[in-house]
């Protein structure tokens, strides 16, 4: 029987310009995002993308989920949502990249099913 466990999913510190793996589905597991965090520790403006490529680190615009969502200074925003991840294959996987090098923290809040 499948156990479903809700729970703070991962924090990275620090979203690169370039493509950061925000989180790597696990093996033999279904993960539910319920919750996206990000928050702007800059004085700046700054904008955000983010993907859910099915394998790998991809940024092509079929996998994109935001394209350049402004986060003012020193603010944050929420996002709610029922993202399903599964590792079929190599894996489903959340990456994201900053306009703005390491001024983005981003936190997922959700559930796994194992």
């Amino acid at each position: 029987m499948a156990t479903l466990t809700e729970k703070k999913l991962s924090t990275t510190l620090a979203v690169g310009s370039g493509a950061t793996t925000l989180y790597q589905c696990p093996a033999s597991t279904i993960v539910i995002v319920k919750l996206i965090w990000i928050c702007n520790v800059s004085s700046s403006d700054v904008t955000l993308n983010l993907w859910n490529p099915v394998s790998g680190v991809t940024t092509a615009d079929a996998n994109q989920l935001l394209d350049t969502l402004t986060i003012p200074a020193n603010d944050f925003k929420q996002i709610t949502t029922y993202l399903v991840l599964s590792n079929a294959g190599t894996g489903d996987s959340l990456v994201a990249s900053c306009s703005s090098a390491n001024n983005i923290t981003i936190s997922l809040y959700g559930a796994t099913i194992v």
